[in-house]
């Protein structure tokens, strides 16, 4: 299976609408980056990914999210590639490896309102599932507001790849996703069928 990923590697691929998109690991020189596009989440998206108001990050916070190890703490970021040479950050996603459980990570995902609906956050969700496969992580925790159902549609789509439990508990809807052990392959034809439904019921 092809690492996912290195330090200096770099995918780059095109999402909905021919957007070309960069994906590669978040690094602590990529504190602007990380600042600039919580700038451009709206407060809804903020509420959404920190469970409460913020209208801005702490130095605290940006040091620990841009400084990872890739191997406890893994995030991969996607960039727009600017003619000038430099980068817009218009998502990440990242695990955390519990203190208490080196085989599960609590996971996240997030995408600025302009990229959103482009099928980047599933891109990145994927992504995120052949990292921790890697990695020997082999559960993803997710919390997720249940008004938030974007982003529970998203985790429901990876039942194509992958098993996915969901269950409602304090403080938001836990969702689950058993890391397949080989390279991400659609599942049998009724898996896909159930998913489906899952995505009916969670627009319903």
């Amino acid at each position: 299976m092809t690492v996912h990923y290195r330090p200096g590697e770099v995918e780059r691929l095109a999402i909905a609408k021919g957007t070309l998109v960069a994906l590669r690991l978040v690094q602590p020189r990529d504190a602007g980056l990380l600042v600039r596009g919580f700038e451009r989440l709206s407060p809804e998206s903020r509420y959404r990914r920190f469970f409460g108001h913020k209208n801005a990050l702490t130095s605290d916070e940006v040091r620990y999210l841009t400084d990872c190890d890739g191997t406890n703490h893994f995030a991969i970021a996607a960039l727009i590639e600017r003619a000038d040479g430099g980068e817009e950050g218009i998502g990440v996603a990242r695990f955390i490896r519990l203190p208490d459980d080196s085989r599960t990570a609590e996971g996240a995902v997030a995408v600025i309102d302009a990229f959103q609906r482009r099928g980047l956050g599933s891109l990145l969700a994927r992504r995120l599932l052949s990292a921790a496969a890697e990695r020997g992580v082999d559960r993803l925790e997710f919390v997720v507001q249940p008004e938030n159902q974007p982003m529970l549609v998203l985790l429901r789509k990876l039942a194509l790849v992958a098993k996915v439990r969901v269950d409602t508990r304090r403080g938001g809807t836990g969702v689950t996703v058993v890391v397949p052990t080989g390279p991400l392959r659609r599942r049998p034809f009724l898996h896909r069928i159930l998913a489906h439904a899952s995505r009916l019921r969670a627009r319903a």
